[in-house]
């Protein structure tokens, strides 16, 4: 048992969000994707971040988006201050 214990000890956990989508029912301006809808005052991908960032036991988050918008992203992202 201890030897499974000291192996899972270094397992290291990622999560990938998939932004690179279009999904453009949710969106009211068809020019952005529903990742960039804004809710309560933030894009729907801050918000979703944001969620990920607060597991403890995720050692890194991935996000995937498309280079088309990648300075939006970009932006999101630097604000979220993590």
């Amino acid at each position: 048992m201890t030897d499974v214990m000291a192996i899972s000890d270094h397992i290291r956990t990622y999560a990938v969000i998939p932004a690179a989508g279009r999904g453009l029912r949710l969106a009211e301006d068809s020019s952005l994707p529903k990742q960039y809808t804004i809710v309560c005052g933030k894009p729907l991908i801050y918000h979703t971040i944001n969620a990920f960032l607060r597991i403890k036991w995720i050692d890194k988050l991935i996000v995937v988006f498309d280079a088309e918008n990648s300075k939006l992203m970009e932006e999101i992202v630097g604000s979220i201050g993590h």
